[in-house]
């Protein structure tokens, strides 16, 4: 099993710069993104960084879990403390979810406290859509009356 381990980990190592290595399990997606941009898809979250949103080729890893305060599953979206160069899309598809009235829904960064809403955001009958200039821990909040704290 070791061995199986560490050949998985040495075939990651080897592709990680070229900027097309996928890899994607349950519980952990990870894709190779470069300067030319790209799009990340991983259970209910699109992640698109526009050309030139990172100055190099970075392994960005998701995965999905409960936060408290999050009406949906958040996503962990790494390397931790990447600020990208210009705003990336950061999208959750709604179905499934029980929302509250659109003006109280936010998408945000539960890597702050409190968390934190993101600029920008777009809701429509499928997703809510926000941007963004760093990684961090994204899911669905609610701020009663449209107001969250900060």
């Amino acid at each position: 099993m070791r061995s199986r381990t560490l050949l998985l980990w040495l075939a990651v190592a080897s592709v990680a710069g070229c900027g097309d290595f996928v890899e994607s399990s349950a519980d952990l997606h990870m894709t190779t993104v470069g300067a030319s941009g790209g799009e990340i898809d991983y259970q209910a979250l699109t992640l698109k960084l526009p050309a030139g949103a990172l100055s190099e080729t970075v392994t960005v890893r998701v995965s999905a879990s409960m936060v408290s305060g999050s009406l949906a599953p958040a996503y962990h979206v790494e390397p931790d403390g990447t600020t990208f160069a210009s705003a990336v899309t950061v999208s959750i598809a709604l179905a499934g979810v029980t929302l509250p009235p659109q003006n109280e829904l936010f998408l945000a960064d539960f890597s702050h406290h409190p968390p934190q809403p993101l600029h920008n955001k777009v809701v429509d009958a499928h997703a809510i859509t926000a941007m963004t200039t760093t990684t961090g821990v994204f899911g669905l909040l609610q701020c009663p009356g449209g107001t969250c704290p900060r």
